[in-house]
């Protein structure tokens, strides 16, 4: 699994995972799409779906 794969699981389901690391991975879709971002590729970007996140029970500590 690459980085970008491992970070955007671990993102996705961190009460699940318990560490990741992930090395030299793209973790915006900006780079291969531009602003195309129907709802499969936006929720696979990192750094669009955790910036919308205000949910305080996905980011309280384990």
């Amino acid at each position: 699994m690459g980085a970008f794969h491992s970070a955007n699981l671990f993102f996705r389901h961190p009460w699940h995972i318990d560490t990741v690391i992930a090395l030299s991975g793209v973790y915006s879709t900006d780079y291969f799409f531009g602003e195309y971002k129907p709802t499969d590729i936006h929720l696979n970007s990192p750094l669009d779906y955790l910036t919308e996140n205000h949910d305080m029970y996905y980011f309280r500590p384990l």
